[in-house]
């Protein structure tokens, strides 16, 4: 009996040992649970906080769209406009000596539909371009014509004038009766213009002399040192209403359309400003605007 009594005791103690064994399993099962509930866990708040910068990196892209000119426009609070105030009338120096002019007229235009100040910079005409390409400025407004050649280095707006090359000479004693007549002679011109560019590179043996202004030019030519200036057309009508001993002659071959340059690769700031030319060209404005330059820059050689 007590052997008996025995057996069944060491038969319980064994079934015990088992059941405690097949528990641990099970055990290290639920531990795992925790961990990776925790694992999980971490990952959510990244996930939220990726989420959460999604707006940001929104905002980030549509500030990168916008071109770097504009948004240094915006930043400075002002539009910086570089100008030759050498041009009747689109630029010439107003009377309290601050450059003004159609061109000036629609530089405020555009001031005004960004939000900023204008601000105007002189220069000579032929630094124009090199200034603005080199961050001097932020447009160039200053009866510029749209060429092949400055479009290599600058954008452009739409037109808002056209144009054409007049050739100016004295009533008495001319020497050039046409266009024709340039060939060989003493040629006046504003440095960097077209009128610059056409003299030197199609007029066959023209011995060019370049000026800061076309009034200048005028000047020499009135007192004989020319044979004859060739210069825009409201210049060139400026000048001449101004002095009854110049006359002008056509040149029919020179059509030509001025804009407004922006540096390259900036097209919010082109769209802002064709929105403006356009406005302005429909509603009047410019036409008004030339009309009350035009007689308030006659000047006297």
């Amino acid at each position: 009996m007590k052997r008996m009594l025995a057996l069944l005791a060491g038969l319980v103690l064994i079934l015990a040992m088992a059941a405690g064994c097949s528990s641990a399993p099970e055990a290290a099962s639920d531990s795992a649970e925790p961990s990776q509930a925790a694992d999980a866990a971490s990952e959510t708040p990244a996930a939220e906080d990726s989420a959460a910068e999604s707006p940001a990196s929104e905002e980030s892209a549509a500030s990168d769209a916008q071109g770097e000119v504009l948004k240094r426009i915006i930043g400075n609070g002002k539009l910086i406009v570089l100008t030759n105030a050498q041009f009747p009338p689109y630029e010439y120096m107003g009377s309290d000596g601050t450059p003004v002019g159609v061109d000036m007229d629609i530089a405020q235009a555009i001031a005004d539909q960004i939000g900023v100040e204008l601000e105007i910079t002189d220069m000579e005409f032929d630094s124009l371009i090199p200034a603005l390409v080199s961050g001097k400025g932020d447009i160039v407004a200053a009866g510029m014509t749209v060429d092949e050649e400055r479009k290599q280095a600058v954008d452009f707006s739409d037109t808002y004038a056209d144009a054409k090359q007049m050739i100016i000479v004295p009533v008495e004693g001319a020497t050039v009766a046409s266009e024709e007549d340039l060939a060989g002679k003493t040629i006046g011109v504003q440095l960097g213009t077209t009128g610059d560019l056409y003299v030197s590179d199609n007029v066959e043996g023209a011995d060019v002399k370049q000026y800061k202004s076309a009034l200048e030019a005028a000047l020499d030519l009135k007192n004989g040192r020319l044979d004859a200036v060739v210069i825009d057309l409201l210049p060139a009508e400026n000048i001449a209403a101004s002095n009854e001993d110049l006359v002008l002659i056509d040149m029919a071959s020179t059509d030509e359309q001025y804009a407004i340059a922006i540096e390259k690769n900036n097209e919010d700031l082109v769209e802002i400003i064709n929105g403006v030319i356009a406005q302005l060209t429909e509603d009047g404005t410019i036409a008004d605007s030339t009309a009350v330059h035009v007689e308030a820059s006659r000047v006297s050689a």
